[in-house]
């Protein structure tokens, strides 16, 4: 297991939020994790990988594939939340729904 890998915070996040029974949400971010692994083409994600460049690229992505912005809206908020567990990220972040 990478501490680095973009993969690994995210379902450290989302086994967070199931401990907490926050299910509903914990499927939001799973589904926001695959799709951002498909356009990525990758299972292992280093956080450095990320940044604005990319991610705007990922929006322009999902909007070419029919996604709503509605729906690109809460996929980024759901990263910006997952990458708070980034290493290179010193302030403590507390899961919840």
């Amino acid at each position: 297991m990478n501490k680095n890998d973009f993969v690994v915070g995210v379902l450290t996040y989302i086994a967070c939020l199931r401990e907490k029974r926050c299910y509903s949400t914990a499927k939001s971010y799973q589904d926001a994790l695959n799709s951002f692994k498909r356009f990525c083409g990758l299972e292992e994600i280093p956080y450095v990988y990320i940044n604005k460049d990319t991610l705007v690229r990922y929006q322009s992505w999902l909007l070419a594939k029919g996604c709503s912005r509605n729906t690109v809206s809460t996929i980024s908020v759901e990263k910006n939340c997952a990458l708070a567990f980034s290493p290179l990220i010193k302030i403590p972040y507390v899961c919840g729904c």
